[in-house]
């Protein structure tokens, strides 16, 4: 995955970007993210071993997240 990075006016539109009220795609892929936290996170405390395929996922989950609210900072959803 390719990493992205704000200029300085980008990083300040994001900075007011930062709402209660987020759209829809990011707002639900962050409970799914919650959840899929939630579930390793009883996983773990149950087995006592930590699901790399899983923690994987969670990590790419929240990669995609983070590149979503960079595209809603940058005008690119709504």
């Amino acid at each position: 995955m390719t990493m992205k990075f704000l200029s300085l006016e980008k990083a300040f539109k994001f900075e007011i970007a930062r709402t209660p009220t987020l759209p829809k795609e990011i707002a639900d892929l962050k409970e799914e993210i919650e959840g899929e936290i939630r579930v390793a996170e009883l996983r773990s405390s149950v087995t006592g071993v930590i699901d790399q395929a899983h923690f994987e996922e969670i990590v790419g989950m929240k990669l995609r997240f983070d590149g979503l609210y960079i595209d809603w900072a940058e005008g690119k959803i709504s």
